[in-house]
């Protein structure tokens, strides 16, 4: 069947590195596992013999029928849908425990992470494949850190696992991908945290090159001389800029700014 470019469809084709997917969700037998975009089914078919109960979810109806013809398996369940649309209700009906297993489009893997780790329940474990450079931006490589990499690691733990060349691919893309392990916590932030802290993480990074303490003044109304006092507290340079601070700093300038643990 043919690709489509604007579902920005492309399906891994290396056999090891299915294997190693599975391997990596240390799936139990009977656990549920969401598969995001299964597509033709190569990795549903792995997720399958590990005897995991699936939930795919496939927008592409072409696919769609694909699948129901192609895999028979009462631990197969195939949902006709755009995640984005139907992802709470499933994860509403599935109970406390369940993993995710995906090879994300690329065009929607930061809204996905998003989607993921603000609902609840959340998964257990997360075992997505993503763009290189988004996974990178994920653990903060190279101590240049983003909105979406600070976020993703209030919470939960990020751990890159390997890169998957291009050639794995089919069609084959332009960029590498790689593999990264999500652990959400099972934290317990009330909404004015979250409001809170998330409201300073834009603030920060609304001029990503430009000072910190910069976009702080020019975003909550504070004065830099008040800035400078915090960011002293905090051992953070005035001259410092977003993509520098990690989770820690981020923390300690939000309970300075808000008073909040």
């Amino acid at each position: 069947m043919k690709m489509s470019k604007r579902l920005g469809q492309v399906f891994l084709k290396d056999q090891a590195t299915l294997a190693y997917i599975v391997k990596s969700a240390e799936i139990k037998k009977g656990e549920k596992v969401i598969e995001i975009g299964p597509g033709s089914g190569a990795l549903t078919e792995y997720l399958l013999r590990a005897h995991a109960e699936v939930i795919a979810i496939e927008k592409d109806k072409n696919w769609v029928s694909y699948l129901k013809n192609h895999l028979s398996d009462k631990q197969l369940k195939i949902i006709h849908a755009d995640v984005r649309d139907v992802y709470q209700d499933i994860i509403q009906s599935l109970g406390p425990h369940f993993k995710i297993v995906a090879n994300i489009p690329y065009y929607l893997a930061s809204y996905l992470i998003r989607l993921i780790l603000s609902n609840n329940p959340q998964p257990d474990l997360c075992i997505l494949m993503v763009q290189k450079e988004v996974a990178q931006r994920l653990i903060g490589w190279h101590n240049q850190n983003s909105l979406l990499s600070i976020a993703t690691q209030l919470y939960s733990k990020v751990t890159y696992l390997k890169t998957v060349p291009k050639s794995y691919f089919e069609p084959q893309p332009k960029v590498d991908s790689a593999l990264v392990k999500i652990q959400p916590y099972k934290n317990t932030f009330s909404q004015q945290y979250v409001t809170l802290f998330f409201k300073l993480l834009h603030a920060g990074f609304i001029h990503p090159r430009k000072y910190l303490i910069s976009n702080l003044a020019e975003a909550l109304s504070i004065s830099k001389e008040s800035l400078q006092s915090i960011f002293l507290k905090c051992s953070l340079s005035p001259k410092i800029r977003p993509e520098e601070l990690n989770l820690a700093d981020w923390k300690c300038l939000f309970k300075e700014l808000y008073q909040l643990e």
